[in-house]
């Protein structure tokens, strides 16, 4: 897959589908003329015309399939709260699992919670058209497989005139080939397909079937100075009985077949014989209440006598608390369209032990920020971890290398640029001069 410098190709809209006119600007303590199934921690919208050309702004709709806990959620976080730094309306809908809509809601994002309706109900399809024409949406950006299919039908419907869908993981359900045909087909009605990294489009185009000519890279970004201080380190440490010399491994991710915790607790297990002080948090719960491998964890956790070197601290909000509170971070996954977890060890300028798999080879530099392991290989996996834990001076080599890495190309400014450029050029609007435009790069298209 290769990268171009120059500028991506322009999409040109829709026939007849450039224009509109819409309501905006509500008073916050009046109803919304737009339509509510559930507007969940509304804030002032501010007033816009319909011509995008004059007033460089955007109006754009994030539709995601669930607001739980996790690294494509953060993402857009972070993006709906740098669109809206830089004035654009971004707003967001979402199915399932509520569990980030105070922090969306901090950024003034309109939120429309659908999940009264279920995932799998076709009447989605209508009430996000519903949604898209009423609010006068130029732009309906979706995330993760089910938002994908009802949010691209949604923007046809609703003569949205620009429809971009973000890919965050190699998903394993576009290996089923009707499911795959299906996929193909439905990002034809799409004007991009937003890849995270160069392997995630690889993987769409191989094994989802995308044309290669819709795909964008824009790898996930994090604000540089999102580190956590010492003192909150160490307080984590305080509050789990883990003093402060002791060397201690943390993971962070749902728990999950993906993560291939079962060989990092295997790791673990065979680490004790050589540095027998160690401990490993495990952060994260299962998703949607299914806790079967879960359980599995747990059993083996008590079966290779790990009880008092391996925490589960459930799901923690403090994560860069806990990145600041290792020693090195460790990530066993048997497939990852990213990890934005690597990024957030990075900004702690901690070195990273993973697999080499998916897209990781793309974030974390083999020898340099980290090493990597093969994928369910334990042993390999213990002699990383002892070999960084047992050579301080080099796991802090890796560690600044890390955050240098991070500093140079994965920020959270670049990362906004990118998407925000890829509207303009979609809606035929030139970039507008200011603090964040000055250095504009234009997003990475695949081939």
């Amino acid at each position: 897959m290769s990268e171009r410098g120059e500028a991506a190709n322009s999409f040109p809209l829709p026939e007849g589908e450039g224009q509109g006119e819409g309501k905006h600007g509500s008073p916050p303590n009046e109803p919304s003329p737009r339509p509510s199934p559930t507007a969940v921690g509304e804030g002032e919208r501010p007033t816009h015309h319909s011509s995008l050309i004059t007033h460089h702004s955007f109006r754009i709709l994030h539709i995601i399939t669930s607001l739980d806990v996790g690294g494509a959620q953060k993402h857009l976080l972070s993006l709906v709260k740098g669109l809206r730094q830089r004035g654009h309306e971004a707003d967001v809908a979402f199915f399932k699992n509520p569990s980030l809509v105070e922090q969306f809601a901090k950024t003034g994002a309109r939120l429309f919670d659908l999940s009264a309706r279920g995932t799998l109900s076709p009447l989605l399809i209508l009430r996000l058209a519903s949604i898209l024409a009423q609010g006068d949406y130029q732009v309906v950006h979706t995330h993760l497989l089910k938002a994908d299919t009802y949010g691209t039908l949604a923007g046809v419907l609703a003569r949205t005139p620009v429809r971009i869908a973000s890919k965050h993981n190699d998903e394993r359900a576009l290996r089923n080939p009707a499911a795959a045909t299906i996929h193909g087909l439905l990002s034809r009605l799409n004007h991009r397909v937003v890849v995270l990294s160069d392997y995630v489009g690889q993987y769409v185009a191989s094994v989802g079937r995308v044309e290669p000519r819709l795909i964008t890279r824009v790898y996930y970004g994090l604000p540089t100075n999102s580190a956590a201080s010492p003192g909150e380190g160490l307080r984590l440490r305080t509050e789990l009985g883990i003093a402060p010399d002791i060397p201690l491994v943390a993971t962070v991710g749902r728990l999950m077949e993906q993560k291939g915790l079962t060989y990092l607790l295997q790791a673990m297990h065979i680490l004790q014989q050589r540095l027998p002080e160690a401990r490993l948090l495990i952060v994260g719960d299962s998703q949607d209440g299914r806790d079967e491998y879960k359980q599995l964890l747990l059993r083996q956790h008590h079966s290779l006598g790990l009880e008092g070197s391996v925490i589960f601290t459930g799901v923690r909000d403090d994560v860069p608390a806990v990145m600041q509170a290792i020693d090195l971070f460790a990530m066993a996954s048997l497939w990852e369209g990213f990890g934005l977890v690597f990024l957030e060890a990075m900004a702690a300028a901690r070195p990273i032990v993973a697999t080499a798999v998916s897209a990781i080879p793309e974030v974390v530099e083999e020898g340099v920020s980290g090493l990597l392991v093969p994928p369910r290989d334990p042993e390999a996996l213990a002699d990383a971890l002892y070999s960084l834990l047992n050579d301080p001076n080099r796991a802090r080599r890796m560690g600044a290398a890390g955050l240098l890495r991070l500093k140079n190309r994965f920020t959270e400014d670049k990362m906004v640029d990118c998407i925000e450029g890829l509207y303009r050029e979609l809606c035929n609007v030139p970039p507008v001069p200011g603090p964040h435009h000055s250095d504009r790069r234009s997003p990475s298209r695949t081939t």
